[in-house]
């Protein structure tokens, strides 16, 4: 059984890497009306996950709270947007002390939104091995593999869109597709936390993933949606914001 735990939480990371590595085919400078496809297609493939693999599991987990089953979901997506206040503020003050040049760029708060998403993906890998693990049944190790696939089904598109996202501001393809593996790289050290974690972590995991959701709509609203409505191309960056729903939708209602 060791074999099917192996298997799948490698696999949701080698999908983030694949996706990521599309970043080669991309050799030249993207222009204007092709970045704003491509950062229309990353912010629906984006805002899609955030509903569909953090807020939807996230009030699945919390049932036992009847009508209030939507409250950690919303404390988590408080949580998770006031973390990037909280870093923009901390920037503006050392900033205004120390008159510093210390920024954060749009390319880092992706960075990181999509780090803090991955991070409850790999937790969830790794519960439900855990508990496959003490439950020593089979059909447990195959519910357990099953998520991992349509995890990293999932993943392949959205390591794509971080790495498209950040190719005009990293410049380098080999820069752009090491930020994408070290951000899937939190997803497979996450699945192997919740491997041993599992009863720990367990009560607090619609948090995170409210957490994950909040720091994900955030960066969504105020670094992604701005670049897909530019001056002209506003219309092209609306359609590619349904497109790249629909299709993680159809990923994660499929797969999911």
């Amino acid at each position: 059984m060791t074999n099917y735990i192996i298997l799948g939480i490698t696999f949701a990371f080698l999908m983030s890497v694949f996706g990521a590595g599309c970043i080669f085919f991309f050799r030249r400078e993207i222009g204007p009306k092709v970045s704003t496809v491509f950062f229309g297609l990353s912010a629906g493939i984006m805002f899609a996950a955030t509903i569909w693999s953090l807020l939807i599991p996230a009030i699945e987990r919390s049932e036992h709270l009847g009508k209030l089953r939507f409250l950690p979901a919303c404390v988590g997506i408080l949580l998770g947007s006031l973390f990037f206040v909280l870093i923009d503020l901390i920037i503006k003050i050392v900033n205004n002390r120390k008159k510093s040049k210390l920024t954060i760029s749009s390319a880092s708060k992706l960075f990181l939104a999509v780090t803090i998403h991955n991070i409850p993906e790999g937790l969830a890998v790794g519960f439900a091995f855990g508990m496959a693990l003490v439950g020593k049944e089979v059909g447990l190790y195959i519910s357990a593999l099953s998520l991992a696939i349509g995890i990293g089904i999932q993943n392949f598109p959205e390591g794509l869109a971080l790495s498209l996202s950040l190719k005009n501001k990293l410049q380098k393809n080999v820069k752009t597709f090491f930020v994408g593996v070290l951000s899937a790289l939190v997803e497979l050290i996450s699945a192997v936390l919740g491997l041993f974690l599992a009863y720990e972590i367990s009560s607090l995991m619609s948090y995170i993933l409210g957490f994950a959701a909040g720091a994900m709509i955030y960066v969504i609203i105020e670094e992604l949606m701005p670049e897909c409505q530019r001056e002209g191309t506003k219309k092209i960056g609306t359609w590619c914001f349904i497109v790249g729903f629909i299709v993680m939708l159809i990923l994660d209602v499929a797969f999911g």
